[in-house]
Protein backbone atom coordinates (compact mmCIF):
# COMPACT_ATOMS: atom_id res chain seq x y z
CA UNK A 1 0.00 0.00 0.00
CA UNK A 2 1.37 3.38 -0.98
CA UNK A 3 2.47 5.88 1.82
CA UNK A 4 -0.77 8.02 0.92
CA UNK A 5 -3.02 5.38 0.90
CA UNK A 6 -4.81 4.99 3.64
CA UNK A 7 -8.00 2.60 3.09
CA UNK A 8 -7.53 -0.01 0.65
CA UNK A 9 -10.26 -2.16 -0.44
CA UNK A 10 -10.12 -5.24 -3.29
CA UNK A 11 -13.19 -6.83 -4.19
CA UNK A 12 -15.66 -6.32 -1.67
CA UNK A 13 -19.17 -8.22 -1.62
CA UNK A 14 -21.92 -8.26 0.56
CA UNK A 15 -25.05 -9.84 0.25
CA UNK A 16 -27.97 -10.57 2.48
CA UNK A 17 -29.83 -13.15 1.66
CA UNK A 18 -30.95 -12.87 -2.67
CA UNK A 19 -30.35 -9.41 -2.33
CA UNK A 20 -26.56 -8.61 -3.21
CA UNK A 21 -25.90 -5.42 -1.79
CA UNK A 22 -21.88 -4.62 -2.53
CA UNK A 23 -21.21 -6.21 -5.88
CA UNK A 24 -17.02 -6.83 -6.24
CA UNK A 25 -15.84 -3.14 -5.09
CA UNK A 26 -12.21 -2.45 -5.26
CA UNK A 27 -10.88 1.24 -4.43
CA UNK A 28 -8.16 3.48 -2.15
CA UNK A 29 -8.24 6.29 0.04
CA UNK A 30 -5.90 8.83 0.09
CA UNK A 31 -5.16 10.86 3.89
CA UNK A 32 -5.92 13.67 4.18
CA UNK A 33 -9.05 14.29 1.84
CA UNK A 34 -12.75 14.96 2.39
CA UNK A 35 -14.29 11.90 0.21
CA UNK A 36 -18.53 11.87 -0.38
CA UNK A 37 -20.09 8.62 -1.58
CA UNK A 38 -23.76 9.45 -2.63
CA UNK A 39 -26.57 7.12 -3.39
CA UNK A 40 -30.10 6.08 -3.92
CA UNK A 41 -31.78 4.53 -0.59
CA UNK A 42 -30.63 1.09 -0.50
CA UNK A 43 -27.68 1.62 -2.79
CA UNK A 44 -25.21 0.34 -0.01
CA UNK A 45 -23.95 2.99 1.35
CA UNK A 46 -24.33 2.04 4.86
CA UNK A 47 -23.36 -1.48 4.23
CA UNK A 48 -19.98 -0.01 2.64
CA UNK A 49 -19.58 2.17 6.10
CA UNK A 50 -20.24 -0.54 8.63
CA UNK A 51 -17.79 -3.07 6.64
CA UNK A 52 -15.30 0.03 6.79
CA UNK A 53 -15.50 0.58 10.03
CA UNK A 54 -15.31 -3.28 10.68
CA UNK A 55 -18.64 -3.15 12.20
CA UNK A 56 -19.82 -5.80 9.75
CA UNK A 57 -17.78 -7.81 7.81
CA UNK A 58 -17.91 -8.27 3.69
CA UNK A 59 -18.68 -11.68 2.37
CA UNK A 60 -15.76 -11.92 0.10
CA UNK A 61 -12.50 -9.87 -0.73
CA UNK A 62 -9.52 -7.44 1.42
CA UNK A 63 -9.48 -4.50 3.28
CA UNK A 64 -6.67 -2.79 5.02
CA UNK A 65 -7.18 0.23 7.20
CA UNK A 66 -4.00 2.34 8.08
CA UNK A 67 -4.94 3.94 11.46
CA UNK A 68 -7.76 4.93 13.54
CA UNK A 69 -11.10 4.70 13.12
CA UNK A 70 -14.35 7.08 14.02
CA UNK A 71 -17.80 5.81 13.26
CA UNK A 72 -20.65 8.20 13.13
CA UNK A 73 -23.48 6.19 12.10
CA UNK A 74 -26.66 8.09 11.18
CA UNK A 75 -28.33 6.36 14.43
CA UNK A 76 -26.70 7.56 17.65
CA UNK A 77 -25.32 4.55 19.31
CA UNK A 78 -25.61 5.69 22.44
CA UNK A 79 -27.06 4.72 25.96
CA UNK A 80 -29.90 6.54 26.20
CA UNK A 81 -30.70 5.37 29.84
CA UNK A 82 -27.51 6.77 31.11
CA UNK A 83 -26.79 10.74 31.45
CA UNK A 84 -23.79 12.92 28.43
CA UNK A 85 -21.27 12.32 30.77
CA UNK A 86 -21.96 9.15 31.72
CA UNK A 87 -21.70 8.14 27.76
CA UNK A 88 -18.66 10.06 27.85
CA UNK A 89 -17.05 8.20 30.67
CA UNK A 90 -17.92 5.17 28.99
CA UNK A 91 -16.22 6.13 25.88
CA UNK A 92 -13.27 7.65 27.96
CA UNK A 93 -12.66 3.78 29.19
CA UNK A 94 -12.91 2.30 26.13
CA UNK A 95 -10.71 4.19 24.24
CA UNK A 96 -7.77 4.29 27.34
CA UNK A 97 -8.73 7.92 27.71
CA UNK A 98 -7.85 9.71 30.71
CA UNK A 99 -4.93 7.87 32.40
CA UNK A 100 -3.00 10.65 32.15
CA UNK A 101 -4.47 13.69 31.71
CA UNK A 102 -1.10 15.54 31.38
CA UNK A 103 -0.13 14.06 28.85
CA UNK A 104 -3.28 12.86 26.88
CA UNK A 105 -4.25 15.37 24.53
CA UNK A 106 -7.46 13.76 23.62
CA UNK A 107 -8.70 15.31 26.69
CA UNK A 108 -7.71 18.50 26.07
CA UNK A 109 -9.54 17.20 22.46
CA UNK A 110 -12.78 16.23 24.17
CA UNK A 111 -13.33 19.98 25.80
CA UNK A 112 -12.63 21.30 22.69
CA UNK A 113 -15.51 19.46 20.57
CA UNK A 114 -17.93 20.13 22.99
CA UNK A 115 -17.16 23.55 22.63
CA UNK A 116 -16.82 23.72 18.81
CA UNK A 117 -20.21 21.93 18.83
CA UNK A 118 -21.69 24.20 21.51
CA UNK A 119 -23.03 21.49 23.29
CA UNK A 120 -26.21 22.93 24.82
CA UNK A 121 -27.24 20.23 27.37
CA UNK A 122 -25.90 20.11 31.01
CA UNK A 123 -23.60 17.13 31.38
CA UNK A 124 -25.99 15.37 33.95
CA UNK A 125 -28.64 14.72 31.83
CA UNK A 126 -30.26 11.40 30.50
CA UNK A 127 -29.87 11.08 26.89
CA UNK A 128 -33.32 10.13 26.31
CA UNK A 129 -34.39 13.51 27.25
CA UNK A 130 -32.01 14.70 24.49
CA UNK A 131 -33.36 16.27 21.04
CA UNK A 132 -32.07 14.54 17.62
CA UNK A 133 -29.76 16.93 17.09
CA UNK A 134 -27.96 17.53 20.38
CA UNK A 135 -28.07 13.46 20.35
CA UNK A 136 -26.31 13.49 16.78
CA UNK A 137 -24.55 16.43 17.64
CA UNK A 138 -22.91 13.54 20.96
CA UNK A 139 -23.06 10.47 18.49
CA UNK A 140 -20.33 12.88 16.30
CA UNK A 141 -18.22 14.40 19.48
CA UNK A 142 -18.36 10.28 20.45
CA UNK A 143 -17.07 9.51 17.37
CA UNK A 144 -14.35 12.23 17.31
CA UNK A 145 -13.23 11.91 20.81
CA UNK A 146 -10.64 9.06 20.29
CA UNK A 147 -8.70 11.64 17.87
CA UNK A 148 -9.57 8.86 14.69
CA UNK A 149 -7.48 9.47 11.34
CA UNK A 150 -10.58 8.26 9.30
CA UNK A 151 -13.83 9.47 10.36
CA UNK A 152 -16.63 7.56 8.98
CA UNK A 153 -19.98 9.79 8.75
CA UNK A 154 -23.67 8.17 7.85
CA UNK A 155 -25.54 11.15 6.80
CA UNK A 156 -23.91 13.15 9.51
CA UNK A 157 -25.78 16.68 9.56
CA UNK A 158 -29.35 15.53 8.71
CA UNK A 159 -30.23 17.11 11.99
CA UNK A 160 -28.10 19.83 12.91
CA UNK A 161 -29.14 23.31 12.74
CA UNK A 162 -27.73 25.81 10.71
CA UNK A 163 -25.18 26.93 12.94
CA UNK A 164 -23.71 23.18 14.13
CA UNK A 165 -23.94 22.24 10.12
CA UNK A 166 -21.48 25.69 9.32
CA UNK A 167 -19.24 24.89 12.92
CA UNK A 168 -19.14 20.94 11.26
CA UNK A 169 -17.93 21.92 8.08
CA UNK A 170 -15.61 24.25 9.65
CA UNK A 171 -14.29 21.29 11.91
CA UNK A 172 -13.91 18.96 9.08
CA UNK A 173 -11.85 21.60 6.56
CA UNK A 174 -9.21 21.72 10.30
CA UNK A 175 -9.50 17.82 10.33
CA UNK A 176 -8.34 17.61 6.39
CA UNK A 177 -5.64 20.08 7.33
CA UNK A 178 -4.39 18.05 10.38
CA UNK A 179 -4.07 15.06 7.37
CA UNK A 180 -7.38 13.14 8.58
CA UNK A 181 -9.41 11.45 6.12
CA UNK A 182 -13.53 12.05 6.25
CA UNK A 183 -15.53 9.79 4.54
CA UNK A 184 -19.21 11.16 4.21
CA UNK A 185 -21.90 9.46 2.73
CA UNK A 186 -25.65 10.94 1.43
CA UNK A 187 -28.34 9.91 -0.20
CA UNK A 188 -28.21 13.82 -1.70
CA UNK A 189 -24.85 15.66 -1.58
CA UNK A 190 -25.02 19.25 -1.23
CA UNK A 191 -22.41 20.50 -0.60
CA UNK A 192 -20.41 19.47 -2.96
CA UNK A 193 -17.81 22.31 -3.28
CA UNK A 194 -16.24 21.04 0.32
CA UNK A 195 -15.37 17.70 -0.92
CA UNK A 196 -12.14 16.75 -2.65
CA UNK A 197 -13.90 13.50 -4.36
CA UNK A 198 -17.34 12.43 -4.78
CA UNK A 199 -18.09 8.74 -5.45
CA UNK A 200 -21.50 7.43 -6.54
CA UNK A 201 -23.12 3.97 -5.43
CA UNK A 202 -25.41 2.29 -7.96
CA UNK A 203 -26.85 -1.06 -7.79
CA UNK A 204 -23.54 -2.40 -5.65
CA UNK A 205 -21.07 -0.91 -7.71
CA UNK A 206 -19.35 2.57 -7.26
CA UNK A 207 -19.54 4.75 -11.18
Amino acid sequence: MAEHTIITARNISKSFGSNHVLNDLSFEVERGIVLGIEGENGSGKSTLLNILARYWKADSGSLVINGRIGFCPQSPMLFVHLTVEENLSFFKQAYGMGKNRVTDHRIARLDELLRTFNFPEPLSKKCSKLSGGTLQKLNLIIALMNDPDILLLDEPYASFDWETYLSFWKFSENLRNEGKTLIIISHIIYAREKLDRIWTLRRGKLV
